[in-house]
């Protein structure tokens, strides 16, 4: 008897069925026709059950890491929080390194030479399209930087061209002969900082400024005027008169310093990121008083505490400096100082951050 059962299960099809049951006996013909029927169920009639799903395999191993995106956009700036404690020591360093040796600078449309205690920046950071900011440091209170600043609060651009040039200090050539010199173009002033002044500091005062330059070109050296002398100030010798404050108690304030930002300007080299001046922004400031000086903080805390019943309590403060003389050496105004936080509870010295709407500095006859 032929064994059919086998065959048609794989190759059975609706039209070649009838002739092979013919050929088949009567118990495979029986199979054959069972897998017949199955297979044209398959075809003509509905689908069964689907099977059942297996369990789920193991998580492959992980794929190399991809290429990095692109950074996304900064977002909008937090609140600004209150000034932190005063540091132990001094803060490290923060923007290019200064140069070694020895530097003068000329602010055109004001006349005098100034002397640089610093001199830092000035060069080409991404070369045909961005320049390092300038940066520069001077002891005492020259004119022409005193007259710079004065345009500046005043609310103008305040653009000068400048010139740096670096004085020969060897022994070999005479002393003062110019051995480089640079040109800045249309320079403005970026971020202005006096010293802090505490009655135990000892140091000289100091300004610190940061111009953006439009153009720097390097010249060949031309001789350079002798710098005149200036009036002095100490870090250590300085009043502070707030009404209705004690100021017999006061031994410190910091946070003279104000800036602007760049924003986007455009000139005349298409492939140059040029900028102009933003607003001017101040500040906060900390001033610090003798924690044995009950008088001053009685005053400091009745301030504070007045707010709550007149939140327009601002103040208009005056700041004298000198240098171990009789006559002061400046003055510094800051007007409608206002406390953004209370005293401090603890410590030798007690410590409050005012806001200032502005301040400036203004040499006395």
């Amino acid at each position: 008897m032929i064994r059919c059962n086998a065959f048609v299960r794989r190759s059975l099809s609706c039209l070649a069925a009838p002739a092979i049951l013919l050929s088949c006996g009567a118990e495979d013909a029986a199979r054959v026709e069972e897998s017949g029927a199955e297979s044209l169920g398959s075809v003509n009639g509905k689908s069964g059950a689907a099977d059942v799903t297996g369990p789920e395999g193991p998580t492959g191993a992980t794929g190399p890491t991809g290429p990095q995106g692109l950074p996304g956009a900064d977002g909008a700036n937090g609140p600004r929080g209150p000034a932190g404690p005063a540091a132990a020591g001094s803060a490290a360093p923060t923007g290019p390194v200064p140069y070694a040796g020895e530097f003068v600078l000329d602010i055109a449309g004001f006349s005098g030479t100034v002397a640089l205690s610093s001199f830092a920046g000035c060069f080409d950071q991404f070369v045909g399209v961005l320049y390092e900011d300038c940066a520069f440091e001077v002891e005492g209170l020259p004119s022409p930087v005193l007259s710079w600043l004065a345009e500046m609060l005043g609310g103008a651009d305040a653009r000068h061209d400048l010139t740096v040039r670096e004085l020969d200090t060897s022994e070999q050539l005479p002393s003062g002969r110019v051995v480089a010199q640079i040109e800045i173009d249309a320079a403005w002033i970026r971020d202005f900082q006096i010293s802090d002044f505490d009655a135990a500091a000892t140091g000289a005062g100091k300004l610190s400024f940061v111009v953006v330059p439009d153009l720097l070109t390097a010249r060949a050296p031309t001789d350079a005027s002798s710098p005149p002398s200036v009036d002095s100030f100490s870090q250590g010798d300085f009043t502070l008169d707030i009404p209705d404050v004690d100021r017999a108690g006061i031994v410190a304030l910091s946070g003279l310093h104000l800036r602007r930002d760049r924003l986007a300007a455009a000139g005349p080299d298409p492939r140059r990121a040029y900028f102009a001046p933003g607003t001017i922004l101040f500040d906060d400031l900390r001033l610090t008083a003798q924690s044995s000086a009950q008088s001053t903080l009685a005053d400091l805390t009745g301030w504070v505490e007045d707010l709550g019943h007149s939140p327009n309590d601002h103040r208009d403060g005056l700041l004298t400096v000198s240098s171990g003389s009789l006559s002061p050496s400046a003055e510094i105004h800051l007007p409608g100082l206002t406390p953004f936080t209370g005293l401090s509870l603890v410590g030798e010295r007690r410590s409050i951050t005012l806001l200032v709407q502005s301040f400036d500095l203004v040499p006395t006859p």
